[in-house]
């Protein structure tokens, strides 16, 4: 009895054993294209608030959010656009259709330069 009970865990561990997979296989992703995130404009200030950020998204997509504090309170506005890259030229297509092409680099800080839509770095935040 003590044997047979011996052989059915054998077997048990054994076939389980073979049935498992590996976990740490990962699968091959599509790598995120590094302005994909969040970027602040390099003239932000905290007090009064102003802030412009640039969100570009995974799916190409993305939005333009402009915050400014005034005596009546904060006002903000948001853009939704669609954005491509092409070697080191971004297009950004907003929802009005106003097309922005621009080339990008990256500063040895890591910021986003925009040199024909913007003269201010942007931060990654």
């Amino acid at each position: 009895m003590t044997n047979s009970i011996r052989l059915v865990l054998v077997c048990f561990l054994f076939f389980t054993q073979l049935s498992c997979t590996n976990d740490d296989v990962s699968i091959p992703t599509k790598e995120a294209h590094p302005i994909v995130g969040e970027w602040l404009r390099s003239d932000f200030t905290a007090v009064p608030l102003n802030e412009f950020r640039l969100i570009f998204l995974d799916n190409n997509e993305g939005f333009r959010i402009f915050l400014v504090s005034t005596n009546n309170g904060d006002i903000g506005t948001t853009t939704d656009f669609n954005w491509s890259v092409d070697n080191n030229t971004l297009t950004i297509t907003e929802i009005e259709n106003e097309t922005i092409v621009t080339s990008f680099d990256f500063t040895s800080t890591g910021n986003l330069v925009l040199p024909e839509y913007s003269e201010l770095e942007f931060i990654r935040q």
